[in-house]
Parts: C-alpha cells; sequence; structure tokens
C-alpha cells in the first residue's frame, strides 16, 4: 500500500491476502483471499501515478504472471485488438469488486 505500481500480477498458483490500512495504527483489514485465475495490482495499469491502494501478502507459494505498463502500452501499439480484449477483461473484474464494495458498505450501515 502507497508504493508505486506499474503492474498487474495474473495468479497461476498460490493464494494471496489483500489488505488495507485502517485510521487506527498497524491496524488491517482483509479485503480479499485471491487464488488461480485471478489477479492483483490491476488499478495500476488504469489510474497511472498512484500509489498501490492495499498491501498484498503471500499466505503459500505462490506464482504471477506480471505485465508491466510499458508492455501493455507496447502490446496496445502492434496488437489493439488484443489490448482491448485485456483492458476489457481487467474493467469487468474492477466492475465486480466495486459492486462488491459497495454491498458490503450498504450492509455495514
Amino acid at each position: 500500500e502507497k508504493d508505486p505500481g506499474d503492474f498487474v500480477g495474473f495468479i497461476t498458483s498460490g493464494q494471496l491476502e489483500v489488505k488495507k490500512e485502517t485510521e487506527f495504527k498497524n491496524k488491517q483489514i482483509v479485503i480479499a483471499t485471491l487464488g488461480k485465475g485471478s489477479f492483483v495490482g490491476e488499478l495500476s495499469l488504469i489510474d497511472t501515478n498512484q500509489p498501490r491502494s492495499a498491501t498484498v501478502v503471500a499466505l503459500e507459494n505462490s506464482e504471477l504472471i506480471i505485465l508491466r505498463r510499458e508492455a501493455l502500452d507496447s502490446i496496445t501499439e502492434k496488437y489493439p485488438v488484443i489490448a482491448v480484449k485485456i483492458l476489457k477483461g481487467l474493467n469487468q473484474i474492477i466492475v465486480i469488486r466495486l459492486r462488491k464494495a459497495v454491498e458490503r458498505l450498504a450492509y455495514i450501515f
């Protein structure tokens, strides 16, 4: 959290925990536990020059395929159809995650 980011990681094995700092010093809440087929860090490809919004910790040995922003930019120039598919997929998951977050907030209040 708060570190610079320039890549998304596609999880190919293992489990990762996504945590967010709270207003209480050294206290975090678990936002999600993610495994194979999911990804982390996607906001850094879309919301450029912004710090990471959460901390990710490996719960077990994990492997990720990394897609850096500069590689996505290159794909966009050379293979725009593929880039559109990648970005559409990322956006669909972002929307799903946002909807779940809104549902959780509504449940709390």
